[in-house]
């Protein structure tokens, strides 16, 4: 069972529903049903619910504007449960501004709990303190008038390591976190994805002692973040987050991925901590401005990288800027090339690549060169256009990866791909796998 909608708090659907529960064994359900229907639906099939390990919740509306006293309030037993996706968003033009309610969960199973709600609309709360293993929780405000307040997401005031000992992991979007938030939430999480979060930092570093993956995306804040991360392995971030970074004790951190997608020119604030990192995924985008003092002057401390990867690739002079990019990571051995167009010469990579790998690129030219210190290349799927002759025959092209006789044979196969607004042909090539 997938779907229950409306219908099913009607009194000629309650034998149906009775029915399906017993006379099949459902893991999971799916529930998009007004609020007034769902509290009507609480109150008599909530009981039901307890053997199901996964359920879904909709909720599309509160008619009127206002709830009733005894609406506010809404209990949630579930015995089995483990994961719970609760989404209340409100259109536009509803004129619900002034709702709000309350929603406890008697879960002690649960362990996934992600939450959707528009708070610039209604206020939905949800009370989490007898979820004892809980490890995984998401917060989606989806609202931008969180950025400007103060507003900080109640179920994060409520979390503690003695409530839930299994925490590790939280994401978060649109919301405001304060000193005594990061300090209580930091500490003891192992994974923590922030995305268009308003944040007002400690003066001092924040302990992270078990934190070992962190994403940050459009934050926004006036002064440097400060984490003390030992446990660190993996950064994931947009330039303008990592611009207002700064990470204390981490030696260890080995992935650093750079999202250069909405790039603001402003200086980092500490770019010596990034030191560190031995692998990096650079990805470019066609609405990103190339800044070349902001590549040249933090992409320097970069000096530890020893696999790199880009993807895609610069809205304007690409080979050019791409060029000068690959020049500022002087200790690169492998490289990665991905969903870009690749020049037809290689020719200015340091002196340290030894790795070159492409996958998903598009080439203009029957032939790549590539520096002498360059001893293996793998391609996936690089293509180029085909031409096609009067007759309405399709000519293949060949590919030459130069030097000639260092890298393996090439196979080819001709496809049809969407050229404008038409379906062009081309000649797509990869490395062919040699057997023994």
């Amino acid at each position: 069972m997938r779907t229950m909608n409306g219908r099913v708090v009607d009194d000629a659907m309650r034998p149906i529903f009775k029915y399906c529960l017993q006379r099949w064994t459902v893991k999971n359900i799916r529930i998009v049903v007004d609020f007034e229907q769902w509290v009507q639906f609480v109150r008599d099939y909530n009981e039901l619910l307890n053997e199901i390990g996964m359920v879904n919740i909709v909720i599309k509306s509160i008619s009127g504007g206002y709830l009733e006293a005894e609406d506010a309030h809404i209990i949630l037993s579930m015995a089995k449960v483990r994961h719970l996706y609760y989404e209340h968003y409100l259109s536009q033009g509803t004129g619900v501004r002034q709702a709000s309610y309350k929603v406890t969960l008697n879960t002690p199973s649960l362990e996934v709990l992600k939450i959707k709600r528009s708070l610039g609309r209604n206020n939905i709360n949800f009370e989490i303190t007898r979820c004892a293993k809980l490890r995984s929780l998401s917060i989606d405000s989806n609202s931008q008038t969180c950025l400007t307040s103060s507003h900080e997401p109640i179920e994060l005031k409520s979390i503690s390591k003695d409530r839930q000992p299994d925490l590790s992991r939280l994401n978060l979007s649109y919301a405001s976190m304060t000193t005594g938030i990061l300090g209580a939430t930091f500490g003891y999480l192992h994974h923590i994805c922030l995305k268009h979060v308003r944040i007002i930092p400690h003066e001092h570093p924040i302990e992270c002692q078990n934190l070992t993956k962190l994403v940050l995306h459009n934050l926004s804040m006036d002064k440097p973040l400060k984490l003390r991360t030992p446990r660190l392995q993996a950064l994931i971030c947009n330039i303008c987050a990592l611009n207002w970074l700064q990470l204390e004790d981490a030696l260890q951190a080995d992935r650093i991925s750079i999202n250069a997608h909405a790039f603001r020119s402003i200086r980092m604030v500490h770019p010596a901590s990034l030191s560190f990192f031995r692998r990096m995924n650079l990805t470019l985008s066609r609405s990103c401005r190339y800044d070349r003092e902001w590549f040249n002057v933090h992409g320097s401390y970069l000096e530890e990288v020893r696999e790199l990867r880009v993807s895609d690739e610069f809205p304007q002079d690409h080979h050019e800027h791409l060029q000068d990019v690959l020049g500022r990571f002087t200790a690169v051995s492998s490289l990665s090339l991905r969903r870009m167009r690749i020049p037809s010469d290689f020719s200015y990579l340091t002196p340290n690549v030894q790795k070159i790998h492409i996958k998903d690129c598009e080439t203009e030219t029957n032939s790549i060169r590539f520096p002498p210190s360059v001893c293996c290349v793998e391609v996936c799927n690089m293509w180029k256009w085909n031409t096609t002759a009067e007759e309405g025959i399709v000519t293949d092209c060949e590919m030459i990866l130069l030097p000639k006789g260092r890298f393996g044979p090439l196979r080819s196969r001709i496809a049809h791909g969407r050229k404008g607004k038409v379906m062009a042909p081309r000649t797509i090539w990869s490395t062919q796998r040699v057997t023994v």
